[in-house]
């Protein structure tokens, strides 16, 4: 008797696991087919967004034209802020464009859309690096500049000796 109950009781656990087990799994299908559906929605979004953005670059021929040709409205935007700070300061103060970074001379007067904000930081970007590599530039230079006035100080005679020098302490590390 007490085996039957036993078997019994057993059969039921056997039961239960196998119940538990399907139903762990089908939650796990279930939690997976979500997971996929809701990444599958939020690539189409993504991609619609996308797509969206590139209809309003190719519809906005202003933008397009500003990017193609910035280097003119760069140049000219330049030469109007030259004029105006000759106006206002007098020819006699120089005028150092080093330091301005106005929106107009990066090439964008309008920074009200994303799109013009985005445009906006790569040139910014693109000008401070350059302006980086102008100074890493002029300090290379100017190190240059110092090492050739000292060569040229140096007399002979401190030349010969320092050859001289070279020459002993290469003749004693063959003799060794």
């Amino acid at each position: 008797m007490s085996s039957r109950k036993n078997m019994a009781k057993r059969e039921k656990q056997l039961k239960s696991a196998a119940a538990s087990k399907d139903y762990r799994h089908r939650n796990a299908e279930e939690y997976n087919r979500k997971a996929r559906e809701r990444m599958a929605r939020k690539c189409a979004e993504q991609s619609e967004a996308q797509s969206k953005e590139a209809k309003a670059i190719q519809k906005d021929y202003s933008r397009v034209s500003y990017i193609c040709h910035h280097d003119i409205i760069l140049d000219k935007a330049q030469l109007a802020h030259q004029k105006k700070h000759v106006e206002q300061h007098g020819a006699q103060n120089e005028y150092s464009p080093r330091n301005v970074r106005p929106r107009y001379l990066l090439g964008l007067r309008d920074s009200t859309s994303p799109q013009n904000q985005r445009l906006y930081e790569k040139k910014v970007c693109i000008w401070e690096l350059e302006r980086k590599e102008r100074k890493a530039k002029a300090e290379e230079e100017k190190i240059q500049a110092r090492m050739e006035k000292a060569w040229a100080d140096l007399d002979e005679e401190q030349l010969q000796d320092w050859a001289q020098k070279l020459d002993a302490m290469e003749a004693h590390k063959c003799q060794a």
